[in-house]
């Protein structure tokens, strides 16, 4: 074999395919529809439920069934996300997300109590609730694992490097979180060893960048993640509370999240008073190509006038467009992550933007998060749209 290594590379891999063959029945493998809820761990704690429950079941398993009790009192929903449906029953929950550019692919989550009877949905994917432990593939959505407190239940993630938000960051310096890759290259046998309970994942319009359909193939709960097709800062923010039912912590999040909504609602009421409302320029062209939002609602909330109005979809435009109806734009913000540090950054890309309004006038904004606030990572500012509006 050649170094110790290799061996355990390959004894890995030997294992890995055992437990494949152990699973799967004579017929083939397990569809992520037909998937048999988990086993109960022996070793994880049991309750007794003797009446009405008065908060929701956070660690281990219901030792005997009640037919008829509410085993969620505690309830979320979502107000501002068009992409995610939750509704309640006495032992599950039904989590649907519906991504934006693709409506037709609608992805159905039966979250059930553990130790309790799994319903027969068709079509449906089956999770055992609460979750004790999750890998997260979508790194846009780091934050809300710091926001709702499970950054100890986090188990492996993309990759390790560039993190710093402070709980994840202590786990991997721990050993305690790994990485896995992800899309097509995600390292299924490593999820298989890690052995969770569910990967949260990136959900794209391109296939090559979806890792649910490989990890549902080798019988690992997955629930998709779409948050970067939201058109709002509310709307993004929100989906901290998928994570939050897949936990059982509704209590937890809507205090959460009801505080950063509000905080929101106070400020766009202030700004949406002023009397002047300047038109807004955003993101950057990528090879001559400027891809234009629905109209943002951050805008609008900031006091402004996004400069493509009344739009439904995503769509690219040419620069030559984009100059006759946003020339004279008042303002610039690109608001993405980019390399580019100064104006003339952006020139030598580009030098037909020196002709708008906004560089001219050096009203061209963008964020540089890890020099100004190196300890506060740009994905926490997705789940504190507050801040980011304040700002």
């Amino acid at each position: 074999l050649g170094s110790t290594e290799k061996q355990a590379q390959v004894v890995a891999r030997a294992l890995t395919i055992v437990t494949i063959l152990v699973v799967a029945p004579v017929g083939g493998c397990i569809g992520a529809h037909e998937r048999p809820a988990p086993r109960i761990d022996v070793s994880e704690p049991t309750v007794d439920v003797t009446g009405p429950l008065r908060a929701n079941i956070r660690e281990g398993h219901v030792r005997e069934y009640r037919p008829g009790l509410d085993y969620f009192p505690e309830k979320t929903a979502f107000r501002y996300t068009r992409q995610i449906h939750i509704e309640y029953h006495d032992h599950y929950k039904i989590l649907t997300v519906t991504p934006a550019p693709n409506p037709a692919e609608r992805f159905r989550y039966v979250l059930v109590q553990r130790g309790t009877p799994a319903p027969s949905i068709r079509g449906a994917r089956i999770i055992e609730v609460p979750v004790r432990n999750f890998i997260l593939t979508n790194e846009e959505l780091l934050g809300a694992a710091e926001v709702t407190g499970l950054a100890d239940r986090l188990i492996a993630v993309t990759r390790i490097t560039g993190i710093r938000a402070p709980g994840i960051r202590a786990g991997i310096d721990a050993g305690r979180i790994t990485a896995v890759g992800s899309g097509k290259h995600v390292d299924v046998e490593r999820v298989i060893q890690l052995q969770p309970d569910v990967v949260m994942t990136y959900w794209s319009t391109n296939p090559t960048y979806d890792a649910h359909p490989v990890l549902d193939q080798a019988g690992i709960s997955t629930v998709v993640l779409a948050a970067h097709w939201e058109t709002g800062l509310l709307p993004t923010a929100e989906w901290i509370k998928v994570m939050a039912v897949l936990f059982n912590r509704e209590a937890d999040v809507n205090r959460i999240f009801e505080g950063i909504a509000d905080r929101y609602q106070r400020l766009a009421a202030r700004a949406k008073a002023q009397p002047t409302q300047p038109l807004v320029l955003m993101r950057l062209p990528f090879r001559h190509i400027w891809t234009i939002l629905p109209d943002p609602e951050q805008i609008a909330d900031a006091g402004g006038r996004y400069f493509w109005p009344g739009e439904t979809r995503y769509q690219g435009v040419g620069i030559e467009a984009v100059a006759q109806r946003a020339g004279a734009a008042d303002a610039w913000i690109v608001a993405f992550p980019t390399p580019m540090r100064s104006v003339e950054d952006l020139l030598a890309r580009e030098p037909r933007l020196a002709g708008f309004d906004a560089v001219r006038r050096g009203n061209v904004w963008n964020h540089d998060l890890q020099e100004v606030e190196p300890q506060r990572p740009y994905a926490d500012y997705r789940m504190r749209p507050d801040l980011v509006l304040a700002d």
